[in-house]
């Protein structure tokens, strides 16, 4: 009733409503600042200078300071349900600061009452995802219709949309660009599904999962394409481990990989090994270096054989004999949900193979057990 009353307001009848609702009559805005304790305390906030000002600055940070108490008006019941309601007037104040045309998102928000509540409830509830509307105000636009929100995306879904954006012309920084996008867009869709919606947490983490497992193939093709070497697809595994290889991702769960090289697949001379080494390494930083937009993932390499101190690329004989022979309980425990991402199938589903049969062995059962055990104590699980 409040929305429909205001939706097209006159200005001194919202100066008038905002006033006898929250603050003390004043003729002019801005306001002084001592005239938004009444505003403070009936959204239960401390009265107090620091306070007041970011409601200042809000205030500042836009010219129609009428739609502003239009928006604050309709915000009210959403703003004293947030657990940081001062962090979303900060939150808002930054965001009218970083679109082009502050008004014109007012208006915006007026007809569309549910970007309202996506802006409270994402400056409420993740300091990541309020980094990231700030970093680009157009996602509200993007996402704020609930249409956009109903449903979950599969892992083919997932990929279409990422071949059709990748599938123009452009640098491959660029396109790594429009991957760390890509992400952060879907990434707070997915948080919207999970705050806003109530989505279950099981199909939250499937869909981190498949957006990252489409992510991470399209890396894959990207950097052999910028190598010049198509040989590597059919050389290379990219096998997954951890919560990436059991489709558990959250949102900031860290990615762990390991690299296998079939030696019969490469020339003989170190050339195209050379080669090899020069993609991975280009691969892992694709992955994981910092942009404009911000890292795609954190990635972990240390359940490699020997952690940091071994090998980045091996062979499928060098796996079988370490896990044959050397590794710890933990690590034959860590490959039982490892999981071929990139490249050449074969030579991943053949290595994974092998070393889930080696930690299954029922010889091999209180190794793993005591090992985990230790793994516990000292909370490294």
């Amino acid at each position: 009733a409040v929305y429909k009353s205001i939706k097209q307001p006159s200005r001194s009848s919202v100066h008038n409503f905002f006033r006898d609702r929250f603050v003390k009559p004043v003729e002019n805005f801005p306001t002084p600042i001592n005239d938004f304790e009444q505003f403070l305390t009936r959204l239960s906030l401390e009265e107090n200078a620091e306070n007041a000002l970011i409601l200042h600055s809000l205030f500042n940070s836009v010219r129609k300071k009428s739609l502003l108490k239009a928006i604050l008006i309709i915000a009210e019941a959403k703003l004293k349900l947030s657990p940081d309601p001062i962090g979303v007037l900060r939150s808002l104040s930054q965001f009218f600061q970083a679109v082009p045309d502050a008004d014109y998102c007012l208006l915006q928000l007026l007809h569309y009452p549910l970007q309202v509540e996506i802006l409270i409830k994402v400056f409420g509830h993740s300091d990541y995802l309020t980094q990231t509307l700030l970093q680009d105000p157009e996602l509200l636009t993007l996402l704020g219709h609930r249409s956009q929100l109903e449903n979950s995306k599969l892992f083919s879904e997932y990929q279409r949309e990422i071949r059709h954006a990748l599938s123009g012309t452009g640098s491959f920084s660029y396109k790594i660009g429009l991957l760390q996008y890509y992400r952060n867009r879907e990434y707070l869709r997915i948080a919207l599904r999970d705050i806003l919606l109530g989505e279950r947490s099981q199909l939250i983490t499937a869909e981190i999962s498949q957006l990252s497992n489409a992510i991470i193939e399209n890396i894959f093709q990207l950097t052999v394409d910028e190598s010049q070497c198509p040989w590597i697809q059919n050389a290379v595994s990219v096998i997954a481990l951890g919560k990436l290889g059991g489709n558990e991702l959250n949102y900031s769960s860290g990615i762990d990989i390991v690299f296998i090289y079939d030696p019969e697949k490469i020339s003989k001379e170190n050339k195209e090994l050379g080669q090899l080494e020069v993609w991975a390494q280009n691969f892992i930083q694709s992955l994981g270096d910092s942009g404009d937009l911000g890292k795609l993932f954190r990635v972990d390499l240390q359940l490699r054989p020997y952690g940091n101190q071994g090998a980045l690329l091996a062979t499928e004989r060098y796996y079988q004999d370490y896990f044959s022979k050397e590794a710890a309980g933990w690590e034959l425990q860590s490959w039982l949900k490892a999981r071929h991402i990139a490249g050449n199938k074969s030579i991943g589903e053949g290595i994974i193979t092998f070393i889930q049969n080696v930690a299954l062995d029922p010889l091999n059962r209180e190794k793993i057990k005591s090992s985990m055990r230790e793994v516990r104590k000292l909370g490294l699980d």
